[in-house]
């Protein structure tokens, strides 16, 4: 690993290998999500729907923990490549011992008062436990896979995506299929929830150590302080994103019942795809993104954002047009409800998509203090929307809620970014161009559903082929570029 880190860091990394990696990144996420999605329909048919809603909750505490508790510091990875070269791994290993310590300091101050816990979070002490020890495990497997990005290592990087979550999901889907029908509903929920945590906890401490073990170094001031000033801010940005698409289920399920956070789930879990493609896409375009401003390649840079942009805009419209068949898919009749839901989620994500390019710009300028100022207001404003809104109008209105908070980030990230970055390397008046644009086209395709899967599939089929003859030339004309252009 120390071999292929150092000549990485010192030849840069090449364009070919750059795409190689990043490729090859996004289809083990698409896997392993995919497996997620597939999934999700035999969990929904053979839970019951508290089961269902209360498992979803205990991930919604998981991931909204999580970057607490580790002070966010593999964020700190993406940049320290830059500031650290040579003593990289050591950087890595010392950021996961840091994470460690603050997790056990955690654990050791909140034993005395985990009954308090227990009430807030609604799950048993050995659940509360293993929620803390999957924590560590998952900011040290998210740790080491930055690392792995930034020197384009993608052998480990996709193996730690595939084992981030298939071991769980089918360690869980054979216990409840095992002994699911023999149990009580808490039992069952306990089955669902160390099935599919535990496996990933285990992988992850097992990684820790092989870090700890190849590396042989632990503490350093300079990395300390290096990693806390760097990631704490980005905290609050990692808190907001689930405070965006976990708070409403969390909501729903106390303001309102338990069956209505269930057909939220349904329709989160369709933007949760979304929400999964495009950190993938943010995460395989980053360290190009990265290289080429440090060689001041701007116009390439905007260039390839557009393209981006507009893709994902396209993606978000065509999971609309089938949102009543991702729905029977995921849900059955009894979430048909849930539809209704599901677009405006979806526009929800491309504002997200445009909030995370604000969030990677400001990594690699060092104002990472802007991303968590811009996401402390943004996460308060959907929280009162939510609150507010879900009360006067239902649980609907969370779909809008999350829009809104979306777009309120995006406003704060800009107006803090204009004095560091005249670039405008994102180009926003086209970007919220095209998020309103989308949203209107989305909102419109809703119509559609009234006609049948076949007509509505032969009309996107005709859009791809007359799209592909009037673009083929400048899509390939992008590919070309990115794999021929070298740092």
């Amino acid at each position: 690993m120390k071999t292929n880190t150092l000549k990485s860091l010192n030849k840069g990394p090449n364009t070919n290998l750059a795409l190689k990696s990043g490729i090859l990144y996004l289809i083990a996420e698409m896997i392993t999500r995919g497996i997620s999605f597939l999934i999700t329909p035999v969990f929904t048919r053979i839970l019951p729907p508290a089961v269902f809603a209360d498992a979803k909750i205990f991930e919604s505490w998981v991931y909204l923990i999580a970057p607490v508790i580790s002070l966010s510091l593999y964020q700190s990875m993406a940049r320290a490549k830059f500031d650290y070269k040579e003593r990289y791994g050591k950087f890595l290993s010392s950021m996961l011992f840091l994470m460690m310590i603050i997790t056990l300091g955690v654990f050791i101050i909140c034993v005395p008062f985990s009954e308090i816990f227990e009430n807030i979070l609604g799950f048993e002490k050995g659940l509360l436990v293993l929620m803390l020890a999957y924590c560590l495990a998952y900011n040290g497997i998210q740790c080491v896979q930055l690392y792995d990005r930034q020197l384009l290592n993608y052998k480990r990087n996709v193996a730690l995506t595939l084992l981030g979550v298939i071991p769980g999901v089918v360690t869980s889907l054979f216990l409840i299929l095992c002994f699911g029908s023999k149990v009580s509903e808490n039992a069952l929920l306990n089955m669902r929830i160390v099935g599919f945590f535990l496996p990933t906890t285990l992988i992850g401490f097992f990684l820790i150590i092989h870090i700890f073990v190849t590396e042989k170094f632990f503490i350093n001031n300079e990395f300390f302080l290096y990693g806390i000033k760097y990631s704490v801010p980005l905290m609050a940005t990692a808190v907001a994103s689930q405070i965006f698409f976990q708070s409403g289920n969390i909501i729903v399920r106390r303001v309102v019942g338990a069956e209505e956070a269930a057909i939220v789930v349904v329709a989160m879990t369709v933007g949760y795809i979304m929400d999964i493609l495009i950190h993938a896409i943010d995460n395989a375009w980053k360290p190009w993104m990265f290289e080429q401003l440090n060689k001041g390649e701007i116009i390439d840079v905007k260039k390839f954002w557009r393209f981006l942009f507009l893709g994902v805009a396209f993606l978000v419209w065509l999971l609309t047009i089938f949102a009543p068949e991702l729905t029977l898919f995921l849900g059955g009749a009894q979430y048909t409800s849930s539809i209704v839901l599901i677009s405006p989620i979806l526009c929800s994500s491309l504002v997200n998509f445009l909030m995370i390019g604000y969030t990677s710009m400001e990594q690699y300028y060092k104002k990472t203090k802007v991303s968590g100022i811009a996401s402390v207001i943004s996460a308060i404003a959907d929280l009162m929307l939510s609150y507010i809104f879900i009360r006067r109008f239902g649980y609907q209105a969370v779909a809008y809620t999350i829009l809104v908070a979306y777009i309120i980030a995006c406003i704060v990230h800009f107006l803090f970014m204009k004095k560091y970055e005249r670039e405008d390397v994102l180009q926003v008046k086209m970007s919220m161009g095209i998020i309103l644009g989308t949203f209107g086209v989305c909102m419109a395709t809703t119509m559609l559903y009234g006609l049948s899967f076949l007509i509505r599939f032969l009309m996107v089929g005709a859009l791809f082929i007359i799209l592909g003859l009037i673009f083929h030339k400048k899509i390939m004309e992008k590919v070309k570029v990115l794999i021929k252009k070298k740092y």
